[in-house]
């Protein structure tokens, strides 16, 4: 399991992908979960990996396309400032999320 830490996933070939891209799947391209339906449900969540270090790459590759797309661009914008701060703003309302919660069960505020 800690072996294939670092390495690209078993299912790529140089030959027939080219370069190595991390924000791209190697795998079988399957249903996409858009498309599935409420019956086809159960068998679809078993064909998915529970593999930890499967979760880890998924992770990984939404990372490697993120900071690819917003990030690493020659001409930054404010976009990546403002995901930023949307980040923080947002973390801290669920970080005082109970203060919030008083203040609903009050009806009236005078």
């Amino acid at each position: 399991m800690l072996e294939s830490i670092g390495r690209p996933p078993p299912e790529y070939n140089p030959y027939v992908h080219g370069p190595y891209d991390p924000g791209k799947f190697y795998g079988n391209k399957g249903k996409p979960w858009q498309e599935v339906k409420l019956a086809e449900l159960p068998s679809w969540l078993t064909k998915r990996s529970a593999n930890p270090i499967d979760w880890t790459r998924s992770f990984y590759r939404a990372y490697w396309r993120y900071s690819h797309r917003w990030l690493n661009t020659k001409k930054i914008g404010s976009a990546s400032i403002f995901h930023v701060g949307l980040f923080f703003g947002a973390y801290y309302y669920f970080l005082q999320y109970r203060s919030h919660t008083d203040e609903r069960r009050s009806k009236y505020h005078w």
